[in-house]
């Protein structure tokens, strides 16, 4: 919930905000410290992808995007006579 990808022209950006505010009632607290770390990362992409069928999955805490190219940018065979 706290990760965001966004692809804007041909701009794919990985956001993620850590934020632990939570406080556990059961016990008192002479100190406390409160964690917040952010993370932001920018890739150019390629003219020869396809934007809008990139697909994002998050499994085990690893986050593997899928970025499909352009049929017009894949090698095409050329049979010699």
């Amino acid at each position: 919930k706290d990760l965001d990808v966004q692809v804007h022209d041909n701009v794919l950006t990985i956001k993620s905000i850590l934020n632990e505010n939570e406080i556990d009632s059961k016990y008192k607290y002479i100190k406390r410290e409160r964690n917040y770390s952010s993370f932001n990362r920018s890739l150019r992409l390629p003219d020869a992808v396809e934007g809008d069928k990139i697909n994002a999955e998050l499994k085990d805490g690893v986050l593997l995007i899928t970025i499909p190219l352009a049929e017009r940018s894949k090698p095409k065979k050329i049979n010699i006579n």
